[in-house]
């Protein structure tokens, strides 16, 4: 009985662990003509223009972190470079962008993370009027790439957990076979 409770237990750390590392926000993506029309600037946390020096993956999510060298900051502060996160799949509002590519940018603070998708972001002359531009801030950072790496690695560990487990109940149960076979 003891075995095939901590088989279940097993079992569903490893499923939670998997759930947490793998699973994504779900949403659809339709657009006006002009964010920078849409938005009041009040209600902006970061607005900028910068360049894309950099797209990469997070892990096996459907979102990117872009890199942007800040040529100009709109609203908030920023500093000469920004990491945004943004959906890769082009129904979640995918940027689209390639890297030398030159956006105006719209951001949210969401978990210590920036975040934009293609609803936000523009050319510059469309961006032309908002906010009140500013040379970026070097006393700023990047800011961070993912906000719940704590979940990825909380989930990670709890699938590791769960595997070890796993094992461990196996090779018991091999051992108390053997010896049932060397009685």
């Amino acid at each position: 009985m003891r075995r095939v409770m901590a088989a279940a237990i097993s079992i569903l750390l490893s499923a939670i662990g998997i759930t947490l590392v793998s699973a994504t926000p779900a949403s659809a993506c339709s657009c006006g003509d002009n964010a920078f029309e849409f938005f009041d600037e009040a209600e902006v946390e970061l607005a900028f223009i910068g360049t894309v020096t950099d797209e990469a993956s997070l892990f096996a999510r459907s979102d990117k972190i872009w890199t942007f060298e800040t040529t100009e900051v709109l609203v908030g502060e920023a500093g000469p470079t920004v990491l945004v996160r943004a959906p890769s799949l082009s129904a979640s509002c995918a940027l689209g962008a390639q890297v030398g590519d030159t956006l105006a940018v719209i951001a949210f603070d969401q978990g210590g993370v920036w975040n934009t998708i293609s609803c936000d972001t523009g050319s510059p002359a469309q961006a032309a009027g908002f906010g009140d531009p500013q040379p970026p801030n070097a006393s700023i950072g990047p800011g961070r790439s993912y906000a719940n790496r704590e979940v990825a690695f909380f989930g990670g560990g709890l699938a590791v957990i769960g595997s070890v487990i796993g094992v461990k109940i196996r090779s018991r149960s091999r051992k108390r076979s053997r010896q049932a076979l060397k009685n």
